[in-house]
């Protein structure tokens, strides 16, 4: 669509500035729009790994623990179950293509034991060794998930703008830069043809 401005050649050299400008803006927004979702897609990829590692994990941990709730009373169970993690663990955020992403760095995690290890069945330890290795893949999982879903949001925004002017403002401007070449000629011809005119009626006198 033609944009409504006076057809003359100061607007012409401002338009054309325009046009440039809005080209380099659309080469940057499309190379910034394939990093993020170079970025995405190794996210996502990570998360599936990481998610079929926790799934199979967790199928583990859980049978160790059925294999100790078989060997004691479910009040026990209960009791034993509920043991605490030592979690040490530093929360950051990481600047990438302009954006805030989260970064957790476990620095210590540690299983504490409050049973008797004579009393209990090995399959216990077992389980909350395996649950407690779980942990930071789950916590990395998280922070995947966070990161995937703030870059969707960048790349929809992005691709939005990107969209705007290859479809709409830079179209806008060819547009109206052909129109303003187009109505100066057409000035420019009137303008030799008046001097032509005159010309000859200066001969005829």
């Amino acid at each position: 669509m033609k944009l409504k401005i006076n057809p003359n050649r100061m607007e012409l050299l401002k338009l054309k500035r325009r046009l440039s400008l809005a080209e380099r803006g659309h080469k940057l927004l499309e190379d910034k729009l394939d990093e993020l979702v170079r970025l995405f897609l190794k996210s996502i990829e990570e998360a599936k790994k990481l998610q079929d590692e926790v799934d199979i994990n967790c199928k583990e941990a859980f049978l160790s623990l059925l294999l100790t709730r078989s060997q004691i009373n479910k009040k026990d169970f209960r009791k034993l179950i509920k043991q605490k993690n030592k979690l040490k663990m530093d929360f950051k955020i990481k600047r990438a293509m302009n954006l805030n992403l989260p970064s957790v760095n476990i620095e210590k995690i540690l299983p504490v034991f409050n049973y008797s290890f004579i009393d209990t069945p090995s399959e216990l330890d077992i389980a909350l060794l395996k649950f407690s290795k779980i942990i930071p893949k789950l916590i990395r999982l998280a922070e995947l998930h966070k990161i995937c879903m703030i870059l969707s949001g960048e790349i929809e925004r992005t691709r939005r703008r990107t969209n705007a002017l290859e479809y709409i403002l830079i179209p806008s401007i060819k547009e109206t830069i052909d129109y303003i070449v187009d109505k100066l000629s057409e000035l420019e011809r009137e303008n030799i043809t008046r001097l032509m005119r005159i010309k000859e009626v200066i001969r005829a006198h």
